[in-house]
């Protein structure tokens, strides 16, 4: 799977379509996306229920079908299903090994998937997704040596080595959610999520401010204005925007977060030594607020430094690298063998 990505053509391909969705923690984005990476129609839902419980896999499998109907409407061939998924995949890309954010253990979403819409399926690590679909049309195009990392719901990484996507021996290379800050305690458990998951994530950084806004009554006076009170209501974005308007107990906050990640970031660079790092993800949405501490902390420690740089193509990245995927896999449906 040589980099730069290609696009596949052949005159079968006219009218064709890949449906791909990248399956959030919280949200699922999906879209009808063209052989050339184009997307054509976009579609969002929500991961689970209104209550936030249930399982993912039925308002995937509604999604799915109204980009099915979606795609027919517009006389498009919808010739298969590429998903990223927000954990590790086997070799085939047809089940999902370990999924702890959707509840998913060894679920063969292949043959799920494939038996309801009747559809090929290709999944792959939401990261892996995301970087694929930078390096065909974002901020990593021309990169041979570099890393992805997306900053949500979880935290993930995508390792691009000699212009191929980097799987390890058991699919799970890029797992930095896992990177222990600290000795583990008894109370830690690898079936959940990691420790600088726990600690930098979306939902990290929001129980962080809670907790600091529940202890000191004069914490984040302007987080508190923001969320009208409401501790609960505290997000990761609100925390990124009671920083920019200059509350310091949410800026201190920010700076943490970046600096753990940027730790991290500069081992790995130090180990793989990288060109380029592109971060993504809803928490890469503060960008030089959190950009700018993390670049000086990898500066400080990495002996080649490798530029970082913000998503070019955001969510959008995930559903193109996805459906990339899904061609290079599916080759045969192409009539040549492509290479993404």
């Amino acid at each position: 799977m040589d980099l730069p990505l290609k696009v596949p053509t052949h005159d079968n391909l006219d009218q064709a379509c890949v449906l791909a969705v990248d399956v959030g923690g919280t949200k699922m984005a999906g879209a009808i996306v063209s052989p050339d990476g184009t997307i054509i129609q976009e579609r969002t839902a929500p991961t689970r229920g209104a209550s936030g419980t249930g399982d993912p896999l039925v308002n995937l499998i509604a999604l799915l079908h109204e980009l099915q109907s979606a795609a027919g409407l517009r006389q498009l061939r919808a010739l298969g299903i590429a998903l990223g998924i927000p954990g590790v995949t086997d070799h085939e890309g047809s089940s999902v090994r370990f999924a702890p954010g959707l509840g998913w253990h060894d679920v063969n979403i292949g043959a799920l998937l494939g038996q309801e819409l009747n559809l090929p399926v290709w999944a792959d690590n939401d990261v892996n997704v995301f970087l694929r679909g930078e390096v065909l049309r974002g901020s990593m195009r021309q990169v041979r040596n570099g890393l992805g990392i997306t900053i949500g719901t979880g935290i993930g990484a995508s390792l691009l080595l000699e212009g191929r996507i980097y799987y390890g021996s058991h699919g799970g290379a890029g797992e930095i959610g896992y990177w222990a800050c600290d000795l583990p305690a008894n109370s830690f458990h690898k079936e959940e999520f990691g420790q600088l998951e726990r600690f930098a994530s979306g939902p990290g950084m929001a129980r962080r401010a809670q907790a600091l806004l529940a202890e000191d009554p004069q914490a984040g006076p302007i987080l508190r204005e923001l969320v009208a009170g409401a501790l609960e209501r505290i997000t990761a974005e609100s925390v990124c925007s009671a920083a920019q308007l200059g509350d310091e107990h949410c800026q201190l906050i920010v700076d943490e977060t970046a600096r753990a990640l940027g730790l991290v970031l500069a081992n790995l660079s130090a180990v793989l030594d990288v060109e380029r790092i592109v971060v993504g993800g809803g928490v890469a949405q503060a960008g030089e607020l959190l950009l700018t501490p993390m670049r000086e902390t990898i500066r400080r420690i990495a002996p080649y430094p490798p530029e970082v740089v913000q998503s070019a193509l955001g969510y959008r990245a995930s559903m193109i690298g996805a459906a990339a995927g899904f061609w290079e896999k599916h080759s045969q449906l192409t009539g040549q063998q492509a290479v993404c």
